[in-house]
């Protein structure tokens, strides 16, 4: 038999000690197997956080990734039991859908602490998601709203949502701003689902317009004393050219051309559109342009804009009346809705959904006659 000596004797009744990583395995197995999704790392001395966690405000990410959280906790035996608690916390925030990153402000390092004012989270979001859509699309839906925000105020659902409220009920602006600055908040981490403010606007849900006859727009033509916004209105009427198209036409081939044109660029890109009536090309001296102003501007909207100031103040109806009036017309025509809508740069759909919603009663008698009138339309059994 065996005998221990009393030093033996004594070693073997002293628990054996547990080395720092082995504790620190034990610890990340609970948090496994309680399906925190939280572990805890070591990093140097100090111990950190690591979770699938939302993009940082300052981050390029745009989906939630590996991430760290620095504890400020020592890697020592007092330092693991804090850093599990606080593990347990951060993985009750993420399974609830609570988690801000605000709410970490004290752990995290100041370059990537969170922001506060509407300036600073605007270019935040700039900088996440402005290459992710069109130039034009960033400027209209986006830098044109948040433009409008107070920048060194301190960015609140409340201040969002006054900013939506001062937008007139229903329309295009408030629905655009409900939308925008519901993207904003949500990217902050604010409770900002502005669904419901944003009205009922649609473009096929608008009072029906006062579309122009054909008579009444030659009429409006002649009644233009200033050349250059007369051809600018016989550009829109012919062609049914968006307010900022009429500068971005290829002028030679127009004065080349006997009844179509290219526009060269603009909210939709290059496309090419017809004379509906041909006769109004001549009519209105189209082929010999007149620019109503020779400003350059950086972007299309602006040149829309100017168009749209300056027709209120000369021209007896809106604009995009005239566009109306250009898509009506096709559809007398008998021109295949793919074909228009192609020639108005945009889609089918949007072509149906939107000016298709304008013919009346009128319009319809005009398609019906001119479809009876056809020699060979189909004809009745004889009695």
């Amino acid at each position: 038999m065996l005998k221990l000596d009393a030093k033996s004797n004594t070693d073997l009744r002293k628990p054996m000690a547990i080395d720092f990583d082995e504790r620190r395995s034990r610890c990340n197995l609970r948090l496994k197997q309680a399906g925190l999704g939280v572990s805890v790392v070591q990093k140097g001395t100090r111990l950190y956080l690591q979770a699938t966690l939302p993009p940082r405000p300052s981050s390029k990410h745009l989906h939630p990734h590996q991430q760290q959280i620095p504890t400020r906790k020592p890697a020592n035996g007092a330092g693991l039991d804090a850093a599990e608690k606080l593990a347990k916390r951060l993985a009750g925030e993420l399974i609830s859908g609570n988690f801000r990153w605000e709410g970490w402000l004290e752990f995290c390092p100041a370059r990537s602490r969170p922001l506060v004012h509407v300036a600073e989270w605007v270019e935040a979001y700039s900088r996440r998601f402005r290459p992710t859509v069109a130039a034009s699309t960033w400027r209209t839906d986006y830098a044109n709203v948040f433009g409008q925000l107070p920048k060194s105020e301190p960015l609140t659902a409340e201040l969002l949502e006054q900013a939506i409220l001062s937008k007139p009920m229903d329309s295009a602006q408030r629905k655009r701003f409900a939308q925008s600055l519901g993207r904003l908040g949500k990217f902050a981490g604010l409770d900002s689902d502005f669904k419901s403010l944003r009205g009922k606007y649609s473009a096929s849900a608008v009072q029906p317009r006062d579309i122009p006859s054909d008579a009444a727009i030659v009429a409006a033509w002649r009644g233009i004393s200033h050349p250059g916004w007369a051809w600018c209105f016989g550009m829109m009427a012919a062609f049914g050219l968006r307010n900022h198209e009429v500068f971005f036409v290829d002028l030679e081939q127009l004065r080349r051309s006997e009844s179509y044109l290219t526009v060269e660029s603009g909210k939709t890109g290059e496309h090419q559109s017809w004379a509906f009536h041909p006769e109004w090309v001549d009519l209105f001296q189209l082929r010999s342009p007149i620019l109503p102003f020779t400003q350059r501007y950086p972007n299309h909207e602006d040149y829309g804009r100017r168009v749209s100031n300056e027709a209120c103040k000369r021209w007896p109806f809106s604009p995009y009346n005239l566009r109306h009036a250009w898509a009506i017309r096709t559809v007398l025509y008998g021109l295949p809705d793919s074909i228009a809508a192609q020639m108005m740069g945009h889609s089918v759909e949007v072509h149906q959904r939107t000016y298709q919603h304008w013919l009346g009663q009128q319009h319809q008698q005009q398609a019906y006659e001119r479809v009876m009138g056809r020699i060979d339309r189909p004809r009745p059994p004889q009695p």
